[in-house]
């Protein structure tokens, strides 16, 4: 058995008080070391003045100041009862949060610190009280940078609260708004309605716009009348966008429409681009079939490979345009029920035959340079671009003659 020391001795066989017990003190005296408290006992007792030091700050003591404080000895090394007002105050916050925790109520959370898969920090009124937000429960949406948060208060939801630590969750009071501000803004909100709202999320897809506490969604082919290649080449996160509520599902998906808050083009279409009409585009797809031409956001016309050239020989269209090439087209036809524009780029120029024919009348003598020789006639190039044909009864006033036997190429 252990020998009890003077102290330990003196305090059981007189009437004191227990450790650990709390008392109401009134600050009597303060020197450089210790402030000397009245708490009740014929012996003042003695609390560090370092105890007394405001959270982040200088020590705050006045003499008649009333505190909580507990006893820690009967007796210390100077001969008097020594007091904690730390203990006192951790033992008020303990009680404090406790109640907060049960009533479901908001701490607030000073950031202190980052710290490996989230952040510490103090949640304490009196005296600091250190309490761990995960990562995860810091904000609705994962967050890359938490230094960010670091020195800013916010407001959190005790979780874990015990001798093991103090665990904290901001998302969960965020979910709770949301899901507030989302009731709120979906009682609001009707189909075709236009409502402004904040660009928070870009996928390849579409758009997630936050409209107040409920989140839309733009699909790609809403952002704009006319082709997108990417989302992101329309809209930046952060922008505010003007929408239109296309449709209110069940569930509360909502989906919206970026483009429809301007004209559809199509219907001044057939006031701008009468056939005969030249317009300026882009060549904006190429196929087998033909040239795709934007002539303005959300109206394209089809040059079909026939009407690409006039007399040049091609095997595919993208040897003689390319994407993203500015072209002049004429409009050939329109038809706005099924939105479709018939352009010809060879047209811009008038047919060299024709030219030709202006050019050399019925009867014109011309020198040509034979090209290829078969049995059925003369193949031979009238000009650069322009072939003729003799056929076999036209070479000779003699009849038909035979074109090999005539003409060697």
């Amino acid at each position: 058995m252990e020998e009890k020391n003077f102290a330990e001795l003196l305090e059981e066989n007189l009437n004191v008080p227990d450790r650990g017990e709390m008392f109401k003190g009134r600050v009597v005296r303060v020197d450089d070391e210790y402030a000397f408290i009245d708490f009740g006992y014929k012996s003042e007792g003695i609390v560090s003045v370092e105890e007394f030091r405001i959270k982040n700050g200088e020590p705050e003591i006045n003499i008649g100041d009333e505190i909580d404080v507990i006893l820690e000895r009967w007796v210390d090394n100077e001969g008097l009862p020594r007091l904690s007002k730390k203990r006192a105050d951790l033992v008020k916050e303990s009680e404090r949060l406790q109640k907060i925790q049960e009533s479901g109520s908001l701490v607030s959370a000073r950031i202190i610190q980052k710290v490996k898969g989230g952040l510490i920090a103090d949640i304490g009124k009196e005296a600091e009280v250190r309490a761990f937000i995960p990562a995860s429960q810091i904000d609705l949406r994962p967050q890359a940078n938490l230094d960010k948060f670091v020195g800013k208060e916010m407001e959190a939801r005790i979780t874990k609260l015990s001798n093991e630590g103090i665990i904290l969750s901001r998302r969960i009071y965020l979910e709770e708004q949301r899901e507030i501000l989302r009731k709120k803004a979906l009682s609001t909100l009707t189909e075709g309605k236009a409502v402004t709202g904040k660009v928070v999320k870009i996928i390849d897809q579409g758009v997630f716009v936050d409209l107040g506490g409920v989140d839309g969604f733009i699909p790609a082919s809403e952002l704009s009348w006319g082709r997108v290649k990417h989302p992101s080449n329309v809209v930046s996160e952060g922008d505010e966008v003007r929408v239109v509520v296309l449709k209110i599902e069940e569930g509360g998906k909502i989906s919206l429409s970026l483009k429809q808050t301007k004209p559809d083009p199509w219907t001044l279409v057939e006031k701008k681009y009468k056939p005969g009409v030249k317009i300026r585009g882009k060549v904006v797809s190429i196929t087998d079939f033909g040239v795709f031409v934007e002539i303005e956001p959300g109206v394209e016309g089809l040059v079909h490979v026939s009407e690409i050239t006039w007399t040049k020989k091609f095997r595919h269209p993208k040897e003689v345009v390319n994407i993203g090439s500015r072209v002049e087209a004429v409009v050939l036809e329109v038809d706005t029920d099924k939105k479709r524009i018939g352009l010809s780029l060879r047209r811009i120029e008038r047919s060299p035959w024709e030219l030709f024919r202006e050019q050399n009348p019925a009867g014109t003598r011309i020198e040509v340079k034979v090209k290829r020789v078969t049995d059925k006639g003369i193949v031979a190039d009238v000009s650069e671009d322009l072939v003729g044909f003799v056929r076999p009864q036209d070479i000779s006033w003699r009849g038909n003659s035979d074109p090999n036997e005539s003409f060697k190429v």
